[in-house]
């Protein structure tokens, strides 16, 4: 069972950036101290790179969620354009056909009151309001049937160019909806992602904390706050972003600059190789 330590300690929800930026920030620091030992600041640094490594595959995840979501609101927007042309096809065919079952030549009227019967029972509308599934899958029984049953209804009244028009629309649509754009990112990974960096994090934070447990020694404090300091930064900023009723902003967590929109398409989310991560233990588990 994984813990959840972050109700312990008071931290602001950071964005992912921003995390690794302090992360990184504070562990360079730890190096620089002179009131731990060299175990302890091993310690430390494990923690630090910890949250760095949460962080980093935490922008993987928003990353790959951003894709997913550009490319599905692409097919989307494909399928329903595509959706929309069936729709007046659809309604075009059963207008054709109906007014076919009214002409004064019995056989020809027969004909289109048959395809009537078959394709369209209940209409137009009970076609085209159906989701694009249930659609796609009614529309290629309708095919079925024009390629079949009602072929020489088709004929009688004269609309073969039709069927056949239709059937290209509808296997296009069927290839729409069929494309695949790569693997699929969904909103809850990215929401579990940024739980597991934020305690990450805190852990992080009560471990420096509890590294210096002599509140009396003014200058081991002072090392504490030091490396402290870039989290409490990014925890400032995004406090004056809320006071001003600003949109939280993510950061380049390689130099803390930060952006309107997007992360850089061109950034590296594995970060720099830590020269420290190849002695210190495997970083990719949890450790909280």
């Amino acid at each position: 069972m994984v813990g959840n330590v972050s109700n312990d300690v008071v931290m602001r929800q950071l964005e992912s950036g921003r995390h690794v930026f302090a992360m990184e920030e504070g562990k360079k620091r730890v190096s620089d101290v002179g009131k731990l030992t060299d175990e302890e600041k091993a310690a430390l640094r494990v923690h630090f790179i910890n949250a760095i490594t949460k962080g980093r595959q935490t922008l993987k995840t928003e990353h790959s969620y951003a894709q997913t979501r550009d490319d599905n609101s692409q097919a989307r927007g494909n399928t329903v354009a595509m959706d929309n042309e069936l729709d007046t096809v659809i309604t075009d065919l059963r207008d054709f056909v109906l007014i076919r079952s009214r002409h004064r030549n019995e056989e020809v009227s027969e004909a289109a009151k048959q395809i009537l019967k078959v394709n369209f029972p209940r209409g137009a509308r009970a076609i085209t309001q159906l989701s694009f599934e249930q659609q796609l899958a009614v529309m290629q029984t309708m095919i079925k049937e024009f390629r079949s049953t009602l072929s020489d209804a088709v004929d009688k009244i004269g609309m073969g160019s039709d069927v056949e028009h239709f059937e290209t629309l509808v296997s296009a649509f069927r290839d729409e909806m069929a494309i695949v754009h790569g693997p699929v990112t969904t909103w809850d990974e990215v929401v579990a992602m940024r739980h597991l960096l934020h305690e990450a994090t805190s852990m992080a934070k009560i471990q420096v904390l509890a590294a210096f447990s002599d509140l009396d020694d003014k200058e081991a404090i002072a090392e504490r706050e030091w490396i402290l300091e870039p989290l409490r930064d990014q925890e400032a900023r995004v406090l004056e972003r809320q006071r001003r009723r600003r949109r939280p902003a993510n950061v380049n967590p390689e130099t803390g600059e930060e952006l309107d929109g997007e992360l850089p398409v061109d950034l590296d989310f594995d970060g720099p190789q830590d020269e420290a991560s190849d002695d210190e233990g495997d970083f990719d588990s949890d450790i909280i």
